[in-house]
């Protein structure tokens, strides 16, 4: 490549890193945290986490769904007319969510929240009415593709980032990959500040690189496939093939007599599903306007995950018209959703499912590649801001790169720290502010990494910024297992114990999280 050309590719693998640069950091920080969802839900909330052995859909036994309903209605809470979701919220127990009923003249018509508990020695099941808590999974998974920025324009955001951040693996592999084995093997940490980056940079850079790229693509695919619709519909139907409409619609016809279920039951036709998807389970259950003659319900679920790839299962069904109005076949997918299926698995870290442990470890790997994403992202900037502290420079824009690199890493580095606290601070919160919960946890959670980010940035440190922030977060993290432990029970030796790995797993990732950032700090030194 000649030297034009390599400049080019340089700025703008450059250029293009430092704009997305903390939403980037951002989004691998909080998805490291969100492929660890279920074990975080259960770690808040004390659960445990076990695959269920119970005979029917939900994994809660002799549970009858229509039998829920029809107690409900004769205990005065109308369920006609009204749309509802539930789903299995452990191995024990549903989670349901009624809303609003559409008929005005209900009794008891406004939304609630049920959790449906099965007794096992009794064979009968219990319903509560209960508030959802609110979770620190559900913070991180939102905060991954921006949606408190306002849902669609967050979700748009984070996918514009991940397509730049395709960019920007392009063109860095075009620029190192003269040198890219060579300098893989190069570290020199007692050289100039520069070098050192660079060093880092490269070797996490290529150590990451499949992972970074699969991200990358899938973060794309999923965040910006929303706008394939829209642009969809302004195509002229001459020029509109057969792939286009179905990557648009989404949609495919399934006329199999075996589905068509005349009663408007929920119960039997789960049924049908279990004989027409071998080894199938319920997830999840949406119903509109149940009772009405054009209610219709949807179903999610999964096949058996340990003896095929494609085990994401769902369908529609609508009870007016008596049939299929849209289904997920895994068993017989298009190319497109094939293509889906196999990105959301690479992008969950769900295609390691063969034993809790192969499950951990997978979900571990991918929690280590995405904090060496972030380093290598951190790295980027510092390069950036060494390569332009020059003599020869102007005042004024030095000042300008080097107020960048401090806005910069104030915002990303903070977010460590107030991780821990948030983890802590959730644990502290009592049963009876479960209402108040989601209000107090956004406060510590924004409101403190806001805060933290303007001292550090009024500190214009870099060196302090990284010492303060790592001791903060590993001290934090340290004492995470240990408020477990003291408010809970939970210490790390009896879920281990107990079986009871989500916790273990989460509590063992936080401790060794805090001591290498511990260790970390004590190791590091000021350099001129």
């Amino acid at each position: 490549m000649d030297k034009l050309n390599f400049n080019r590719f340089f700025r703008l693998h450059t250029v293009t890193g430092i704009v997305i640069s903390v939403a980037l950091y951002i989004i691998f920080f909080a998805g490291a945290f969100t492929l660890f969802r279920t074990e975080i839900k259960a770690w808040e909330n004390e659960e445990t986490i076990a695959e269920t052995t119970a005979t029917n859909e939900f994994g809660v036994m002799d549970i009858n769904l229509d039998l829920i309903l029809r107690k409900l209605d004769s205990t005065g809470y109308s369920v006609y007319e009204r749309d509802f979701y539930i789903r299995k919220e452990n191995a024990t127990s549903l989670y349901a969510l009624f809303f609003e009923s559409k008929d005005s003249l209900a009794i008891n018509g406004g939304a609630k929240e049920l959790l449906i508990t099965q007794d096992f020695n009794k064979s009968t099941f219990s319903i509560k009415e209960i508030h959802e808590k609110y979770n620190l999974d559900r913070l991180f998974y939102l905060l991954h593709f921006f949606f408190q920025l306002g849902g669609l324009p967050g979700y748009y955001l984070a996918g514009f980032v991940s397509f730049f951040f395709l960019f920007a693996i392009v063109t860095g592999v075009i620029v190192h990959w003269k040198k890219m084995v060579s300098n893989f093997y190069v570290f020199r940490p007692f050289a100039k500040l520069k070098t050192i980056w660079t060093d880092a940079h490269t070797v996490l850079g290529m150590i990451g690189l499949p992972f970074q790229f699969m991200y990358a693509l899938t973060g794309a695919m999923f965040c910006l496939g929303l706008l394939i619709k829209p642009l969809g519909n302004m195509l002229p139907e001459s020029i509109t093939d057969k792939n286009t409409i179905e990557i648009i619609n989404n949609k495919v016809r399934y006329t199999n007599p075996e589905f068509t279920n005349s009663v408007q039951l929920i119960h039997p036709f789960l049924d049908s599903l279990k004989t027409s998807w071998k080894d199938f389970q319920t997830k999840s259950i949406r119903v509109a306007r149940y009772g009405n003659q054009n209610s219709s319900i949807t179903v999610s679920g999964v096949v058996d995950k340990e003896k095929q790839f494609y085990y994401n299962a769902q369908i529609s069904y609508d009870f007016a018209t008596d049939k299929i109005t849209s289904i997920a076949d895994p068993n017989n997918l298009s190319y497109t959703k094939s293509v889906y299926e196999v990105a959301g698995n690479l992008h969950h870290a769900e295609f390691g499912n063969v034993g809790v442990w192969t499950h951990y470890f997978l979900k571990i790997i991918y929690f280590i590649l995405s904090l060496i994403t972030c380093f290598v992202i951190i790295t980027g900037v510092l390069i950036w801001l060494t390569a332009r502290d020059k003599k020869n420079a102007q005042e004024k824009q030095r000042r300008f790169n080097e107020q960048v690199g401090v806005i910069y890493l104030a915002i990303s580095l903070t977010l460590f720290p107030i991780t821990a606290l948030a983890f802590t601070v959730s644990k502290l919160i009592p049963e009876n502010f479960n209402l108040e919960r989601k209000l107090i946890l956004n406060w510590v959670f924004f409101g403190g990494w806001l805060l933290s980010a303007l001292f550090f940035w009024f500190k214009k440190d870099n060196y302090f910024t990284n010492k303060y922030t790592l001791l903060l977060g590993g001290v934090l993290g340290l004492c995470i297992p240990l408020v477990n432990g003291f408010l809970s029970g939970n210490w790390i030796w009896r879920t281990f114990l107990n079986e009871n790995y989500g916790i273990f797993v989460f509590d063992v990732l936080w401790l060794g999280i805090g001591t290498l950032s511990v260790f970390a700090v004590f190791r590091l030194r000021k350099k001129n």
